[in-house]
């Protein structure tokens, strides 16, 4: 039997598979399995039939740190003599109000927030 002869069988038995009871649907497989050469749980796939469910649409995250973030991180990174982010990030509030009250760095209220709470791996 070929393939596309074994798949139109397999449209055929369908309807009357889904709609059989169990020893019913024991008997189309194993006519299925006689005719097509396939074994039980294959058979038992292709008269089930694809059910192929619906991608969903994926939505980028909005970005929470934008260029104003980076400038003043980067401000605040120069000025601390090149730390690492894990010495960094402690005291980057602090910092951060120091070099405002220096004339060295300028930043909105949310960047400050920002700097404030942003995490070890983000810095």
């Amino acid at each position: 039997m070929r393939i596309r002869e074994r798949y139109e069988l397999a449209e055929e038995l369908r309807t009357r598979y889904r709609g059989a009871g169990r020893v019913e649907k024991g008997q189309l497989l194993d006519s299925f399995c006689l005719a097509s050469g396939y074994g039980r749980k294959y058979a038992v796939k292709v008269l089930r039939g694809r059910r192929r469910l619906p991608l969903r649409k994926r939505v980028p995250r909005q970005r929470r740190y934008g260029p104003g973030f980076r400038a003043a991180l980067k401000v605040c990174w120069e000025a601390s003599d090149y730390l690492c982010s894990q010495r960094l990030q402690p005291f980057l509030g602090d910092l951060v109000l120091i070099l405002e009250r220096h004339g060295q760095l300028r930043c909105s209220r949310e960047t400050r927030e920002l700097l404030a709470t942003a995490s070890v791996s983000t810095v």
